[in-house]
Protein backbone atom coordinates (compact mmCIF):
# COMPACT_ATOMS: atom_id res chain seq x y z
CA UNK A 1 0.00 0.00 0.00
CA UNK A 2 1.50 3.26 -0.93
CA UNK A 3 1.84 6.01 1.14
CA UNK A 4 1.27 9.48 0.51
CA UNK A 5 3.65 11.23 2.63
CA UNK A 6 6.92 10.46 4.33
CA UNK A 7 5.93 10.48 7.66
CA UNK A 8 2.58 8.14 6.72
CA UNK A 9 4.47 5.18 6.92
CA UNK A 10 5.82 5.81 10.13
CA UNK A 11 2.92 7.41 11.92
CA UNK A 12 0.38 3.76 10.65
CA UNK A 13 3.09 1.45 12.34
CA UNK A 14 3.18 3.91 15.20
CA UNK A 15 -0.75 3.52 15.05
CA UNK A 16 -0.68 -0.12 14.89
CA UNK A 17 1.68 -0.21 17.49
CA UNK A 18 -0.75 1.80 20.16
CA UNK A 19 -4.10 -0.47 19.18
CA UNK A 20 -1.93 -3.61 19.91
CA UNK A 21 -0.58 -2.52 23.16
CA UNK A 22 -4.34 -1.05 23.90
CA UNK A 23 -5.27 -4.74 23.09
CA UNK A 24 -2.87 -6.31 25.29
CA UNK A 25 -3.59 -4.27 28.31
CA UNK A 26 -7.37 -4.77 27.76
CA UNK A 27 -6.85 -8.30 28.20
CA UNK A 28 -4.66 -7.88 31.24
CA UNK A 29 -7.18 -6.31 32.83
CA UNK A 30 -9.93 -8.79 32.09
CA UNK A 31 -7.85 -10.94 33.28
CA UNK A 32 -6.83 -9.79 36.59
CA UNK A 33 -10.55 -9.09 37.05
CA UNK A 34 -11.57 -12.37 36.25
CA UNK A 35 -8.85 -13.13 39.22
CA UNK A 36 -10.02 -10.69 41.15
CA UNK A 37 -13.51 -11.67 40.65
CA UNK A 38 -12.25 -15.75 41.39
CA UNK A 39 -10.96 -14.85 44.80
CA UNK A 40 -13.88 -12.70 46.32
CA UNK A 41 -16.15 -15.81 45.00
CA UNK A 42 -13.19 -18.24 47.33
CA UNK A 43 -12.90 -15.79 50.45
CA UNK A 44 -17.05 -15.74 50.27
CA UNK A 45 -17.32 -19.46 49.67
CA UNK A 46 -14.55 -19.73 52.52
CA UNK A 47 -17.01 -17.53 54.95
CA UNK A 48 -19.86 -19.50 54.92
CA UNK A 49 -18.01 -22.84 55.35
CA UNK A 50 -16.44 -21.48 58.54
CA UNK A 51 -20.41 -19.98 59.33
CA UNK A 52 -21.61 -23.92 58.86
CA UNK A 53 -18.87 -25.48 61.04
Amino acid sequence: MPFAYPNQEINFARLLKYLIDEQRLEKEQREKMSINQYNFVTVLLLDMIDRLE
